[in-house]
């Protein structure tokens, strides 16, 4: 019989970007001698670039971290380097405070799916601080015993919508022993998340705390849910897991990366 595994987006979905970013920014308005507010403009501006060049495809998956620090440094001007915003990233995931980065309860709810018998992955992008160092934060949170395997772009050399992506993830859990399927993927982002999922052949929720798709619950005939937060995508994800499987994986034939 196989188990079944969640998959999980980290920023936005269990952890807030902005309040990370917040505490990036007072380091690097430390090291760059500007006000906090205009190097946070900067690294918001910086976001948007990147997840926009993403869509269009400019952004090099065998260097995305670098590709998007440039970016950063081109919003933030004179004196910045890529220097100061690396050493800035490194200094707020080791010194800082990161407990307010939970959202919703995030780690409750991710206990609560994995007491079911789920196993839960991660598989995430990154910008501009690398998945090694989100890999830092959720150990520091305590994320780290409650999922088996994560997954981040810059390691995979692979962005999220593609469904590589997605069956990296699935790939990892089995070469740690599980005999299990990724079912349902939740994420906070309708193109890289919610769509890249359904491409991948899985189900999709998606997270939408601010109401932006209005919509609230099933689309596309059951396979994908529209949810206002990671409580309520909680819920449909035990319901889908307490169903019994059949033998077939979900990627029976994905080969790794």
């Amino acid at each position: 019989m196989w188990r079944e595994a969640v998959s999980l987006d980290v920023w936005n979905t269990l952890l807030s970007t902005d309040r990370f970013f917040e505490k990036v920014s007072n380091h690097l308005a430390l090291e760059l001698g500007k006000p906090v507010d205009l190097v946070m403009n900067a690294m918001l501006k910086a976001y948007k670039r990147v997840k926009a060049m993403r869509v269009r495809g400019e952004v090099d998956v065998n260097d995305v971290v670098g590709h998007s620090v440039r970016v950063l440094v081109e919003e933030l001007g004179p004196p910045a380097h890529e220097e100061h915003v690396r050493r800035a990233l490194a200094r707020t995931v080791v010194q800082e405070d990161l407990d307010d980065l939970v959202v919703d309860d995030s780690i409750q709810v991710l206990s609560k799916i994995k007491a079911k018998g789920a196993i839960l992955v991660v598989v995430s992008n990154v910008t501009f601080w690398p998945g090694s160092y989100t890999r830092l934060v959720l150990e520091r949170l305590g994320f780290s015993e409650l999922v088996s395997a994560q997954v981040y772009a810059d390691e995979i050399r692979c962005l999220k919508p593609d469904p590589r992506a997605f069956m990296r993830a699935e790939n990892a859990i089995r070469m740690l022993g599980f005999k299990a399927r990724v079912g349902v993927h939740v994420g906070d982002d309708f193109r890289e998340d919610f769509l890249g999922a359904l491409s991948a052949g899985l189900k999709a929720i998606l997270v939408d705390r601010a109401g932006v798709y209005g919509h609230r619950g099933e689309v596309l005939g059951g396979r994908g849910y529209v949810v206002g937060n990671l409580h309520q995508a909680a819920d449909l994800v035990l319901k889908m897991t307490s169903k019994t499987h059949g033998d077939l994986p979900a990627f029976s034939d994905a080969a790794p990366l």
